[in-house]
């Protein structure tokens, strides 16, 4: 394998579908001070949006050290007079905006939560608007190592990665672990004059939102989880977990195929022509209209994204006919630059709050779940075993899935530890939780541990395959979430909703 575009596409790939846990950098950090209120400025900043900054501290067990920039945007409640409060929007990725979830789009929650919600949207530090994480171009490597001269080429081109990612952050990639960014949320309410917030976390967001929880039980109103990570795990039981689900709903895909002539390999062995097509895309990559090519590990990450949602299927059934045919533009996308390395697209200036120009999600990621939730273990040779281990339940995806989510942290200068165990929140109230069947990113079982460590906490399950389910995909869960968020009632143990 080899060559700029795929080795390129490879690693946005591996850390698309690299979500996760939490380990924690600082297990015991003081108190937060309350000597000073933090403060809002607001400014409309376009269709009815509102856009705001604060200051918080870098580093809060030593303030000296200055102060970092949070972006906020604000949707106002609908209806002031059924007001219910505030409903913050922590966002997953990591690396995605919270602020551009609520500025651009109004639909995207439903109107029972726009009526009664002031909804916040905020950029968790180092993303986006907020203070952010800048970085070299990416380095070109395999996702998977198959010798020890592969490896040894993702970890040196990891330690150079993260190198010069300190020399353009500075201390701010040191202080961005969950842990850190709760107190963030902290720092948010407090400017807001809210006694109690709502929360809705997506993804990753999850664990920040359960961290803040931890922090302030007792200022959290609600709590809406969606496609949730299990933070009682490490990474190795978190793979496992991952591919095995993926590798069903493949199956579920297959079989979807067998009976609909939607899909556009209707009547055609699906599974075997899709083992064929990576077997010959490691051999040889397959070109592309795009004047881009494709090889086995840039056609099984661009499948893992497309099998988040069952709304992709026919889409990922068009590519994979096409790719078929000997041409894989639906899987490269474009052709990518001819350097070996390249930067991320600037955003757009129409986007409100600015992004950071220079803001590079991919070194934020491995920044944060690095710190968050370290691999166990860095070495090849244990690698190399669980994705061996792992390829027995998952065939297809395992040994793709394993690799994408250890290799991110190896040569990181944070990574190696320990889970940092199940969600701890005495005096937190009951929390809605939301899953679905067949969520490949965070996989249902990770949705009923965590219910189990939130007491009183319902949880809703889609009978779907789809990672995050809140918002105009069933109106089972839509209206759960709203009756629970506006009211505070939860639905009964065991509820199942279909897909509407």
């Amino acid at each position: 394998m080899g060559g700029a575009g795929r080795a390129r596409l490879r690693w946005l790939g591996a850390l698309v579908v690299a979500l996760f846990l939490l380990s924690g950098c600082d297990p015991d950090p003081p108190p937060a001070s309350l000597s000073r209120t933090p403060s809002i400025a607001w400014r409309p900043c376009g269709d009815g949006v509102e856009c705001g900054e604060l200051t918080a501290p870098l580093d809060y067990g030593h303030r000296e050290k200055g102060d970092i920039r949070l972006a906020l945007s604000r949707r106002r409640a609908e209806d002031p007079s059924q007001r219910r409060g505030v409903l913050l929007v922590v966002p997953g990725g990591p690396g995605e905006s919270g602020t551009q979830m609520v500025s651009l789009d109004r639909e995207r929650f439903t109107p029972g939560v726009r009526r009664h919600f002031d909804i916040i949207g905020i950029d968790p530090r180092g993303v986006g608007a907020s203070s952010a994480v800048h970085c070299p171009r990416l380095e070109q490597t395999d996702v998977i190592a198959r010798d020890d001269a592969e490896f040894n080429t993702i970890r040196a081109a990891n330690s150079r990665f993260a190198e010069g990612c300190a020399a353009r952050t500075g201390e701010l990639l040191r202080h961005l672990d969950s842990r850190t960014a709760a107190r963030d949320l902290q720092q948010v309410r407090e400017a807001l004059g809210e006694q109690q917030v709502s929360i809705y976390g997506s993804s990753y967001g999850t664990l920040l939102a359960g961290s803040y929880a931890e922090l302030e039980p007792k200022r959290v109103r609600a709590m809406v989880l969606d496609g949730v990570v299990d933070p009682s795990v490490g990474l190795d039981v978190a793979v496992e977990r991952e591919a095995g689900t993926l590798d069903e709903v493949f199956t579920d895909f297959t079989t979807w195929c067998a009976r609909t002539t939607e899909c556009a390999l209707h009547g055609r062995d699906v599974g075997g022509l899709w083992d064929w097509l990576v077997e010959r895309a490691r051999e040889a990559p397959i070109p592309s209209s795009t004047g881009a090519v494709a090889d086995d590990e840039v056609l099984l990450s661009r499948l893992y994204q497309l099998l988040y949602s069952s709304r992709n299927w026919p889409a990922a059934a068009g590519s994979i006919k096409l790719a078929l045919e000997g041409d894989a533009g639906a899987f490269v996308n474009r052709a990518e630059p001819d350097s070996a390395t390249s930067a991320p697209p600037p955003p757009s200036p129409a986007v409100q709050p600015t992004p950071d120009p220079e803001y590079h999600p991919e070194g934020l990621h491995s920044a944060v779940v690095c710190a968050d939730r370290p691999p166990p273990y860095l070495d090849r040779e244990r690698i190399d075993a669980l994705a061996r281990r792992v390829s027995e339940r998952a065939p297809r995806f395992g040994e793709y899935v394993v690799w994408s989510q250890f290799r991110s942290c190896v040569g990181w200068p944070t990574a190696g530890g320990e889970a940092r165990g199940a969600f701890h929140a005495p005096g937190l109230a009951p929390a809605l939780v939301l899953g679905s069947h067949g969520d490949v990113a965070t996989p249902l079982v990770g949705a009923r541990a965590v219910t189990e460590q939130l007491p009183g906490s319902s949880l809703v399950v889609l009978d779907a395959d789809e990672h995050g389910v809140y918002g105009w995909t069933s109106s089972c869960v839509d209206n759960a979430v709203e009756r629970y968020l506006a009211d505070g009632i939860l639905p009964p143990p065991g509820t199942t909703c279909t897909v509407s």
